[in-house]
């Protein structure tokens, strides 16, 4: 098994690598990691070996955060209405 502090994760435990992750979000791995190391991306990979893995509710996590987010901001080049 593998350990992440306190949690034991399973062998049938399906984790995202970073190229999954990466394809996903449409993004370049170096982006990846640049962002992840400046804070934007608020993701704790797990390390096997020398390779990060992810967990998937992490992943989901982030994206909800995200969207959640995205909606309380207006939209770029439209006006702003309010009620």
């Amino acid at each position: 098994m593998l350990q992440a502090g306190t949690e034991k994760l399973t062998m049938t435990t399906r984790l995202l690598n970073v190229g999954e992750l990466c394809e996903r979000y449409g993004i370049a791995r170096t982006t990846l990691r640049r962002l992840m190391l400046r804070g934007k991306v608020p993701l704790t990979p797990l390390r096997v070996g020398r390779q990060l893995r992810f967990r998937p509710e992490d992943v989901e996590a982030v994206e909800t955060l995200l969207v959640e987010v995205q909606a309380d901001r207006p939209a770029i080049g439209k006006p702003v209405i309010n009620s």
